[in-house]
């Protein structure tokens, strides 16, 4: 089952001087940089990435120590890679000037992927700031319109989305922050289905505070911080400082609906959980929370389970691993035992500045509970019993002339067919035909199933125009394959464009056109945000 997943929160506009690092290491949608609470840096600054002294990405920190920040990727053109040089706004202090434990949570983007442990966050200042009433967040309006001329999906959405937070509520220690997304779906991809109509989903809403020590209390509709893999709650959670390392957490609430995060008393769920860290950055260094979570299904015990999140580091090896341990309780049916239900394990060692090798683990089986089979109409043990695991090695070299090289090759070993070895080559190409902060790229990929397997390519492009007000972005893509002695294939062209007019606002727009075997179909898409 997909999850509609909230956009990034913007950055937040900041005063103050600059200060300027370089990347040390990109994973997901973060990075992290060689600056840190040092230099003045401290959780919601806002800053840019520049690569060759063009804006490739703005960025928000989420945490900073002493010589190292986390980032968010709030938006970007480009990748960022490591040495590219970060350029952050660091917000000219008072004496009396602090940032509050609400004020850190407000800024912090949700679904921060993969997970920060909590004391991964700089020490809380002293005293709050001074001022009061503190509005900033985002809204955007996005039109997408697809006309099919193959088969019955024509379709339009409207999307209306706003994000943000209220701090220093009435001058006191209290913040509020709200995320949501106002659909409207309408045409033949959408008759007779639950999507057709409007349609509201709230991802956030709650009210939080700081409490002595470094922890902080929540009340209202939120993703744990620590732990993502818990889910939204709509309820209460509350930390605490256990000593100097380590952090005591736990939350109550209900789970609402999957499908559309309707609010819900059928699934009473509980989490408790520990933080702790040891060791110092740039040596051995390591950093996790475990907690034990338990939910019901409607009056009946139904899933007991143990979430671990872990990263540690030595020198300039790097380790990320989430898993979680499901037991045999309550409403498992077709997986009976004690299982790891989902493990990711991202390994990245960089040799040098030329050459970063990775590795990683992922498995996956969806959970066997009495909510997750309410989900649907019909339950095939087969839901239940199909899981994968995939291993998979990978490297990047960065080479002369501007070009970067990255490969990956994977084992998938499925419960219901065949191991497949899926393969891909990416060659990017920087700040091509002499344009600064260009960027062209080339992908070359393998497609395997049980069935059947093929290959695809995708070109991909983007150049920025007057000093970065404009940008272009373009691709083509092909993809191939043969299923049971019959053949398919798709070909996909993409253009776009983004108009930084300055001050708040971005205006983007583009076409997409999707042909191939019973393929014919044009998407319109049109965007507008603003910041305040």
């Amino acid at each position: 089952m997909r999850y509609l997943w909230l956009l990034l929160l913007l950055a937040v506009p900041a005063v103050g001087e600059e200060v300027s690092g370089k990347v040390t290491q990109v994973v997901a949608d973060a990075l992290y940089v060689d600056i840190g609470s040092a230099q003045g840096l401290a959780p919601g600054d806002g800053g840019e990435i520049r690569r060759v002294g063009a804006r490739i990405a703005d960025v928000a920190v989420v945490t900073a120590s002493g010589s190292q920040a986390r980032l968010s990727i709030i938006r970007s053109t480009r990748r960022p890679v490591v040495g590219d040089t970060v350029v952050m706004r660091v917000r000219a202090a008072k004496p009396d000037e602090a940032e509050t434990e609400a004020e850190a949570e407000a800024k912090r983007p949700p679904d921060e992927r993969p997970f920060e442990p909590l004391l991964e966050r700089q020490k809380r200042r002293a005293k709050p700031t001074s001022e009061r009433n503190i509005l900033h967040g985002r809204v955007s309006f996005q039109q997408l319109v697809q006309m099919d001329r193959e088969g019955d999906l024509d379709f339009s959405i409207s999307l209306l989305t706003s994000d943000g937070m209220l701090d220093r509520i009435a001058a006191g220690p209290w913040s509020m922050r709200w995320s949501a997304n106002l659909y409207y779906r309408t045409g033949e991809a959408f008759e007779n289905s639950e999507l057709d109509g409007e349609q509201l989903i709230v991802f956030n809403l709650a009210f939080a505070r700081p409490l002595e020590g470094g922890g902080f209390f929540r009340a209202g509709r939120f993703l744990p911080r620590t732990l993502n893999s818990a889910g939204y709650l709509d309820g209460a959670d509350i930390e605490v400082a256990v000593g100097d390392n380590s952090r005591l957490g736990a939350a109550l609430g209900f789970k609402p609906t999957r499908f559309d995060l309707t609010p819900s008393l059928d699934e009473p769920t509980g989490l408790v959980y520990l933080s702790h860290r040891a060791g110092t950055r740039g040596g051995a260094f390591a950093s996790g929370s475990y907690g034990l979570l338990a939910s019901g299904w409607k009056g009946e015990f139904d899933r007991a389970a143990l979430l671990l999140e872990q990263v540690a580091e030595l020198g300039k090896a790097r380790l990320d691993a989430t898993a979680t341990i499901d037991f045999d309780v309550g409403g498992t049916e077709f997986r009976t035992g004690t299982r790891l239900t989902q493990l990711n394990a991202y390994l990245s060692w960089r040799i040098s500045r030329a050459v970063t090798l990775r590795a990683g683990a992922d498995h996956w089986e969806r959970l066997d509970t009495a909510a997750e089979r309410a989900q649907f109409n019909i339950v095939d043990p087969l839901l239940f019993d199909d899981g994968f695991w995939r291993s998979w090695l990978g490297a990047v070299f960065v080479l002369p002339g501007r070009l970067r090289l990255d490969l990956e090759y994977a084992s998938i070993n499925s419960d219901t067919g065949p191991t497949t070895t899926p393969w891909r080559v990416t060659l990017e190409h920087f700040d091509p035909f002499g344009i600064r902060g260009g960027n062209v790229s080339f992908t070359v990929y393998s497609l395997e199933s049980f069935t059947g397997d093929g290959y695809g390519g995708r070109l991909n492009m983007h150049f920025p125009l007057a000093g970065g007000r404009w940008m272009f972005r373009a691709a083509a893509g092909f993809r191939y394959l043969e299923v049971a002695d019959v053949e398919f294939d798709v070909t996909d062209v993409r253009v776009n464009v983004d108009y930084l007019p300055g001050g708040k606002w971005q205006i983007s727009g583009g076409v997409q056109w999707l042909g191939g075997t019973a393929l014919d179909s044009l998407l319109v898409d049109f965007r507008v945000d603003y910041r305040f």
